[in-house]
């Protein structure tokens, strides 16, 4: 597996917050519904760990080789976000959210529920890929 093309994956899969948040036009909405994971700050910080992936992909590009236990720390993050997505799941009613978002009559407004939704899924395959490329790299 790529490491080079997993990084930018995973960048372009946080970079995907700015659509939901709007370009943080939006991001109160986000954080209003999941202040502990998605305040504005922790919504910059799902940027700065895209830019993290990014990074490590282009030094393994660069050096030849992956370094391992940075894949897994990556594999670990996303661990952490997935088990908040299935708990505040759990503990909060989505389809109430979704239904208040969309009786706005603005599309716009149907985004932060559709986030909160959905991020989880991306999450998990990513930590996959990661754990994957933590894997490879430390039998190779």
């Amino acid at each position: 597996m790529n490491p080079f093309i997993v990084g930018l994956a995973g960048l372009g899969f946080n970079a995907g917050i700015l659509i939901f948040n709007w370009g943080f036009t939006k991001a109160n909405e986000i954080a209003q519904h999941d202040p502990e994971m998605f305040s504005k700050q922790g919504q910059l910080l799902v940027l700065v760990w895209g830019l993290a992936y990014a990074a490590a992909g282009h030094d393994a590009l660069k050096s030849g080789h992956s370094v391992a236990f940075i894949w897994a720390v990556f594999a670990i993050e996303k661990l952490i976000y997935v088990v908040h997505w299935v708990r505040w799941r759990q503990n909060n009613d989505l389809e109430m959210i979704q239904s208040n978002a969309a009786r706005t009559g603005s599309w716009l407004d149907t985004l932060a529920p559709r986030f909160l939704a959905n991020y989880g899924w991306g999450d998990a395959i990513f930590g996959l890929l990661f754990a994957h490329l933590f894997c490879e790299a430390l039998w190779m």
